[in-house]
């Protein structure tokens, strides 16, 4: 057996769980009892099993070589080693903001070259045949949070410490918001030595600043950075390659110089792994398709947190109740999706599998029928029956697969400074218990993500448990936009492949780019662009 990435266990306990393997079967819950984020491969009885974790923080891939089945934990390689083109049909689809649907988010960029659903794991066979075998499922039977939270408890603190005991020095990011403090708790308990992380603000009714030194106050006498704006501006190295990973587009191309500022200056307090607070959002935070569900399940129990939800999101009753009453098959939802790429966002209710992919104002005519074409094809796909996965948990796992390839790229930045960015939330036995909570508990009329809080430390500031604010950062895209639009206009003046792919309008790209815009809502069709530019880019320089 190999784990391939921050293993959390000494030798007695890896050689237990080793022993205690009988069939690939009881590799399936070894996060259970081996925490931290791997790769697991397992040889047993001359064929090879390896799976990547539900997350997404790593994942695998796979292509037939020479008739022989080929796996790797990054699609570039395996295009590199058997030689495969990009698939010029998906490039319309890295356009589309946030991203594309799935299964589409899943599909690599690459001919030939597939990929291990997180869910599964793939068996390698000695006749050089690859089969996909299921190893996880959505839990059947949800468990009460009085069960939940001392089991939630101990796998955040496992997976914090598994990160405090392979380096001298610990990073985390200390933010004032509850995941981040959660994390910093933890990890001020076990780290030999801990620096934090703040991020100040542009905006001066940002009160992140406030919460961080209140936390920072009740913890050790750890080490401090505190990061000011100006020093790496958003979207400053937005023509960067990045990574320099041709896999696919880098997905956060407008905080890059950021992950780089931040990764040097730990690197100069002698961090080599950092924590951040990636996923807590995802797993915590209820959405609609929590309310959506919950009403297939327990309708009585959905009308508190429905009334709760609509007066925040300020929907009208009438509307928020035909939402919820509403079937709406996978297959129906994302046939409608296809037709309505050019639509502006509802901001209403009907929000029912993950959050509806759109296309901006510069994609060209051809780059919109084509996302909408496969979208359909995927529609096609799945049929017409309704199945029997939540939305909830279906949303709940594409948006911490997002966050897990978003964590795994960004380390591969700071990597390149000495420095690992992790995220402990993402570990397969935090997210597997987030999934088994009961739907009822995961909301409270009041109570800011209860399932969380039922899992922070003793000595966790209780002042911090009922804050209502949350940082703004529009200020940091606005300027950086300010700062960087003249380079932007300048460089797609001079060719942009993504126009030479008949994808964009460098005009309406051009006037975007110039004009004022009233929210930041727009911006992440800019990213979008920009990353996928910059990874067109990076392949023909690679190819090159």
């Amino acid at each position: 057996m190999a784990l391939l990435g921050l293993v959390g266990a000494h030798d007695d306990a890896l050689d237990r769980a080793v022993r205690s393997i009988r069939s690939f079967r009881d590799v399936d819950a070894l996060y259970d009892r081996v925490p931290g984020s791997y790769i697991t491969a397992v040889a047993f009885n001359g064929s090879t099993r390896v799976h990547g974790t539900l997350a997404a923080t790593h994942e695998i891939f796979y292509a037939d070589v020479d008739g022989i089945v080929v796996a790797a934990n990054k699609a570039s390689i395996l295009a590199r080693i058997a030689e495969r083109a990009i698939r010029r049909e998906m490039l319309a689809t890295t356009l589309l903001a946030p991203r594309a649907p799935w299964p589409l988010s899943d599909r690599p960029l690459w001919k030939g070259v597939e990929h291990v659903p997180v869910t599964d794991a793939l068996e390698l066979h000695p006749d050089g045949r690859g089969v996909i075998v299921p190893r996880w499922s959505y839990p059947a039977h949800r468990e009460p949070l009085t069960d939940i939270a001392p089991r939630l408890r101990a796998a955040l603190e496992a997976g914090v410490r598994a990160r405090a005991d392979a380096t001298p020095v610990l990073g985390s990011d200390l933010s004032g918001g509850l995941d981040s403090t959660t994390l910093a708790f933890y990890a001020d308990r076990h780290a030999q030595r801990l620096v934090t992380v703040r991020q100040d603000a542009y905006d001066a009714t940002n009160d992140d600043v406030k919460w961080a030194a209140l936390a920072r106050s009740r913890m050790g006498t750890g080490d401090h950075i505190r990061m000011e704006p100006d020093v790496a501006p958003w979207y400053a190295e937005w023509n960067s390659t990045s990574d320099g990973d041709p896999s696919s587009p880098y997905p956060a191309l407008r905080t890059l110089g950021f992950t780089r500022a931040l990764a040097e200056r730990l690197h100069d307090r002698g961090v080599t792994i950092h924590l951040t607070g990636l996923g807590g959002d995802e797993l915590f935070s209820p959405s609609f398709t929590h309310l959506y569900s919950l009403v297939r399940r327990h309708p009585l129990r959905a009308f508190r947190p429905m009334r709760g939800m609509q007066a925040i999101a300020r929907w009208k009753t009438a509307r928020t109740i035909r939402a919820l009453t509403r079937r709406m098959p996978h297959s129906v939802w994302l046939r409608d999706m296809a037709g309505q790429l050019r639509q502006p966002d509802s901001n209403g209710p009907e929000q029912y599998w993950e959050p509806e992919a759109r296309a901006s104002s510069w994609a060209t005519a051809a780059a919109v029928s084509q996302s909408g074409e496969l979208i359909r094809e995927a529609a096609d796909l799945l049929g017409e029956e309704t199945p029997d996965t939540l939305p909830v948990d279906f949303e709940m796992l594409r948006l911490v697969n997002a966050d897990g390839r978003l964590i795994r790229r960004m380390s591969q930045v700071a990597e390149r400074h000495g420095v690992a960015f992790d995220a402990p939330y993402l570990d397969d036995a935090v997210v597997d218990l987030a999934f088994r909570t009961r739907l009822e508990d995961r909301v409270s009329h009041g109570v800011f993500k209860p399932v969380l809080q039922a899992a922070v430390p003793e000595n966790f500031p209780h002042e911090l448990l009922s804050r209502r604010s949350k940082g703004d950062y529009s200020a940091e895209a606005y300027s950086g936009l300010a700062r960087n639009r003249g380079s932007m206009v300048r460089e797609f003046a001079e060719g942009s492949l993504l126009q030479e792919e008949g994808l964009i309008d460098a005009e309406a790209f051009r006037e975007f780019l110039t004009a004022v815009h009233p929210s930041t809502q727009p911006f992440r069709f800019l990213d979008a662009t920009l990353g996928a530019e910059m990874w067109l880019r990076t392949v023909h320089n690679v190819k090159g």
